[in-house]
């Protein structure tokens, strides 16, 4: 009586896998269970629905996921279903263009998908799960540049530079010296940190000046790096990285952050790439991760430093406005299609995207943690967006509202000022970025 398509058993706990679909008009008042999905026309999910046989439910898998992609990358609303080539009926029951009979696991997606950006309560964390199937098919209707949806200024390196130094002669002018008679290399372990011209003009630079205190892009900061040849291609940065094994990491919100992954022994980068690429790792969320200012004094963290060290030789010279590969303040990230970082916030850093393409979703500091907790996720509008796996963005759920959706592709270096939230997915079979801290590294936290 309300208009409403299926009901299809335990998808929303695993974003996409039904066991079941029964016929909502056999069910008593209040059987739909917690996990149970329900779909509207209006595209809305209830507990209350009409019939619609397993055989309705069959269509294409390329042309649903398609659509699907298309429609994430557009909010995820019902006009922009209809552009991506859905029909009305489409919307409610599932049922899509000719209604051609397919794979039932298309028709788990969409379902998982819609429930996903309609339901008003997603306070959990997901199961485990695979999202490389889902970077599969948002790299199929990904136009190449920017989205719609990323609304990043960018500037030449030329630009970016100038910022520098007038931002550094500022800073100079402050304490009546010049460019020769200061430590250009504050951070250096070895020192005590120091809040001098160079600290001053890296965290200005970052945070106000360059982008007005939004996120943004610098072009061409990796035009004379080795590291544009030596990691163009997978093959050349698993060359590159050699037999070196590496500690992978996974992510959790019991920390906000990365975490080791300690029941996965180190790996070689070749090893990573095969057991991915094979579906060897069940699905786990893992990746390579150096944060190299806090790194620990043990094998996994000496193991880490020597990669990053070494890597960086790769990405000389370094931009005008970064630490220097002494003060140890690099960040890498290696990642897989389908692994990702969760929302989470800190520092200001640069990253420079040198191999394959990641998505970034970035929300504005005024966005308040889960009940003002540190190491929570955002909370946008009653939502919580605790996904520790953001891949769940591309197909499964709907971005939070006002975030802007990017994909950085080989040569996009991004400027995040601090606090700003932020959260991550590799696209390609292997991607590569690597960049550093633009603050002496103390990490930012709401209280």
């Amino acid at each position: 009586d309300s208009g409403c398509g299926p009901v299809v058993r335990g998808v929303a706990a695993v974003a996409g896998r039904a066991s079941e679909v029964v016929d909502s008009g056999h069910l008593e008042q209040g059987a739909v269970a917690a996990d149970d999905v329900c779909l509207f026309a209006d595209g809305g999910v209830g507990a209350s629905c009409g019939e619609l046989s397993l055989r309705q439910l069959r269509t294409s898998r390329t042309t649903v996921e398609r659509r699907t992609a298309k429609v994430r990358m557009h909010g995820g609303d019902a006009d922009a279903w209809a552009a991506a080539g859905g029909s009305s009926a489409g919307r409610s029951s599932g049922v899509v263009g000719d209604g051609s009979v397919g794979d039932l696991e298309a028709m788990e997606a969409v379902v998982a998908a819609t429930a996903a950006a309609r339901s008003g309560h997603h306070n959990y964390q997901p199961a485990r799960d695979d999202y490389r199937k889902d970077a599969e098919v948002f790299l199929q209707t990904y136009p190449g540049g920017n989205l719609a949806s990323c609304n990043l200024h960018r500037v030449s390196m030329a630009e970016a530079e100038a910022a520098w130094e007038n931002l550094l002669g500022s800073a100079l002018e402050e304490v009546g010296s010049g460019p020769g008679s200061v430590d250009a290399s504050p951070w250096v372990p070895s020192k005590a940190a120091q809040d001098g011209p160079y600290s001053k003009a890296r965290a200005l630079f970052a945070d106000s000046v360059v982008f007005g205190g939004l996120p943004g892009l610098v072009d061409g900061v990796m035009d004379r790096w080795p590291a544009k040849e030596l990691w163009m291609t997978r093959e050349a940065l698993i060359a590159r990285v050699a037999d070196r094994r590496i500690p992978l990491m996974n992510w959790t919100y019991n920390t906000g952050g990365p975490g080791d992954a300690l029941d996965t022994p180190p790996e070689t980068l070749a090893e990573y790439v095969m057991h991915r690429e094979n579906h060897r790792d069940g699905g786990q969320n893992l990746f390579v991760f150096v944060n190299e200012p806090m790194l620990q004094d043990n094998e996994r963290g000496q193991l880490m430093s020597e990669l990053v060290q070494n890597l960086s030789q790769d990405i000389l010279p370094l931009p005008a406005f970064s630490a220097r590969v002494e003060e140890e303040h690099a960040i890498l990230a290696i990642d897989g299609a389908g692994s990702s970082h969760g929302f989470h916030f800190h520092a200001p850093v640069w990253q420079t995207q040198v191999t394959g393409r990641k998505a970034w979703w970035l929300l504005p500091p005024s966005v308040p943690p889960f009940k003002n907790q540190s190491f929570a996720p955002p909370i946008v509008d009653g939502q919580v967006y605790g996904n520790p796996n953001a891949c769940e963005l591309l197909l499964r759920r709907a971005p939070p509202p006002g975030a802007s959706v990017c994909v950085m592709e080989p040569g996009d270096t991004l400027i995040l000022p601090g606090a700003w939230w932020h959260a991550t997915c590799g696209l390609d079979l292997v991607t590569g970025a690597i960049g550093g801290w633009l603050a002496h590294h103390e990490f930012v936290t709401h209280t």
